[in-house]
Formats: structure tokens, sequence, C-alpha cells
């Protein structure tokens, strides 16, 4: 029997983690096919880049764990605990933000999104209630001035007001 590399041990420690028992488990688990998944394993060494939030998705696990052996094995919640950030909520935000370019055809600016991002987060770690129609009535609206939801009306457009007291001060 051939001693396996570190890698090899990781990638194992990996389908165990996920009760999976066999590559091609695995690999029909990700809806890749088997070879892919037996040349990370026997030639390459590493998990393909563009297979990263899938593998991820599917075991728990880090894939810079598995491919490197950098950091710890099992992936945090979805909540940073380093910068507070809700991972779920902030991907959402920016969901809505692009679909409401795309539905009103406004040309999409890595600056309009990332402004608005920014308001629809705050709205939603809130602990105010969000109607996700008004949000939506609300982004349209704004698209096109690529003003920040939670933005104080009579500020200018670089007067953001992120943190939420603000906002709730200006509106009571």
């Amino acid at each position: 029997m051939v001693d396996k590399n570190a890698f090899q041990q990781r990638f194992d420690a990996m389908l165990a983690h996920a009760g999976m028992t066999t590559l091609a488990a695995f690999a029909d688990q990700l809806q890749v096919s088997r070879q892919v998944v037996n040349n990370w394993y026997n030639r390459d060494g590493r998990i393909a880049a563009k297979n990263r939030l899938a593998v991820q998705a599917a075991t728990g696990v880090s894939v810079d764990w598995v491919n490197d052996g950098i950091g710890e094995m099992q992936l945090r919640s979805s909540t940073s605990q380093s910068v507070g950030l809700d991972i779920e909520k902030l991907q959402t935000s920016i969901g809505y933000v692009i679909d409401v370019f795309l539905y009103t055809q406004t040309p999409i600016t890595s600056r309009g999104v990332a402004r608005l991002s920014a308001g629809v987060y705050d709205l939603l770690i809130s602990d105010e209630p969000v109607n996700v129609i008004e949000l939506g009535e609300r982004l349209k609206k704004q698209v096109q001035g690529e003003k920040n939801v939670g933005q104080v009306e009579a500020g200018s457009t670089d007067s953001d007001d992120h943190g939420g007291t603000k906002r709730r001060a200006a509106a009571g």
C-alpha cells in the first residue's frame, strides 16, 4: 500500500467530515466527472479554484485547508467573526441591487452597486422590519442617481449613512 501525501490525507479527512466514503460519491455530490476528482486526488494535489465554492458548500471544509493546510479545517458560520459581516445578507443585498439595475435596464457600475448594496445591507441587518416590495420600489427610484438607500435625503451623494443611527434619528 502506498503512503498518502499530506493533500490526500486532508482530502480523506474532508470526505469523512462530509460523510462520504469514496471519491466517486464526492464527484456525484459535486456533479462533476469522477475523472476530475480523481485528477485532484491522484495527480494535481489540489482542488481546482473554479470548484472551490461547490466543494466548500458540499463539505463545510475550507479548500485552503485541503489544498495547502492553511487555517482551520471547518468553515466558520456565514457570519464572519472578525468583521461582523453576515455574508448571506451581504450576498442578498448585492443580488437585490443587481436585479434592480438589470430590471431598470440601467448600466451597472461598481460604484453604484457598492453604494446601494451598503444601504440595503444596513436595512437587512437592522432591527427594523423590511418590506421587500417597498425596498424594491425604493431601489428602482434610486438606481438612476446611484444614491444609497440608507442615505439622508438632504445630504450630498457622498454623505452615506450606513450605521443606522442617523437614519433612525432623521426618521424619528
